[in-house]
């Protein structure tokens, strides 16, 4: 599997990430461009870009780099007015009007397989190092959007102070490490790649239920939060089928998050197309049941 981890010289948590990793493993320049650089990272067995752009707006990367790659994994930032301590993963695209960055009801591929392998190593990096920080996937939003290469960012938020923290910055490299080497390793990307895949629909921002069915086991690509789905056309729900990689088997809902009105929008579109419709809370007790059994 080929990854390229991306950092951007204009964001705080990348700047340290990227010196971070950098002290620890060895940057073999291949090109500059545009103030620009692309690295081999032989002892990863990846490419790196640190890249001369704020966080989100780089779709035009792909005029200035040969981008041959599996997988983009972005080492960002996580901002938010609450200021709660976190590591998130999410992926990117507008489903509506841009936030950001991006075009405007365009998503991004979402690699679905990294989903639960990714926010589990989050987790267990925060439990190792004592971060006591809180784990989450976040919902679809942001740029880039235009680039035909599966990408996902995992951040350190919310604030300057979690960029700066010198523990959160540590666990946050070491859990992009873990995913690197993991993912790299064709039998384990195969193994992820051959698993069921959803996309979620309902909750609000950070989706919280979502989060735990993926810390079960589950893969989830795009997550469509409650206050997106009024303006979610068969377009959009077909991009969200369409970039989710793999193809998905269904759909979760978070259903008591939806009143019957909004749940109309989506549920009939997915019976007619023979997508499996799951709801999340009855899924969660299924999952804690299978692994009851399991231990």
């Amino acid at each position: 599997m080929n990854i390229l981890l991306f950092f951007a010289k204009d964001n705080i948590a990348s700047k340290n990430l990227f010196n971070l990793i950098n002290n620890k493993y060895e940057f073999n320049l291949i090109e500059t461009k545009n103030n620009s650089e692309l690295y081999n990272v032989k002892e990863l067995n990846c490419h790196a870009i640190n890249f001369d752009s704020n966080m989100i707006n780089w779709d035009h990367i792909k005029d200035e780099f040969k981008l041959d790659y599996d997988l983009i994994l972005v080492a960002s930032s996580h901002k938010a007015e609450s200021g709660t301590k976190s590591l998130t993963l999410h992926f990117t695209g507008n489903f509506n009007e841009i936030m950001g960055s991006g075009n405007a009801k365009e998503l991004s591929y979402a690699p679905a397989f990294i989903c639960s392998k990714g926010i589990q190593i989050l987790n267990e990096r925060n439990d190792k190092n004592f971060l006591n920080f809180e784990i989450s996937l976040e919902t679809t939003h942001h740029g880039p959007t235009s680039l035909n290469i599966p990408l996902v960012f995992i951040e350190v938020g919310s604030s300057e102070n979690e960029w700066n923290d010198i523990n959160a910055i540590k666990t946050l490299s070491e859990a992009i490490i873990d995913i690197i080497i993991y993912f790299s390793n064709e039998k384990n990307y195969k193994e992820e790649l051959n698993k069921d895949s959803y996309i979620g629909f309902g909750g609000g921002h950070y989706a919280q239920e979502f989060s735990k069915i993926a810390l079960m086991g589950i893969n989830f690509g795009h997550i469509a939060p409650k206050h997106y789905i009024d303006s979610l056309d068969n377009n959009m729900l077909n991009q969200m089928i369409k970039k989710t990689i793999p193809k998905p088997k269904g759909i979760i809902i978070d259903w008591k998050s939806l009143n019957t009105q909004t749940r109309e929008k989506i549920v009939p579109f997915f019976e007619k197309n023979n997508y499996i419709i799951l709801k999340s809370d009855k899924l969660k007790k299924e999952l804690r049941n299978e692994i009851i059994i399991k231990e």
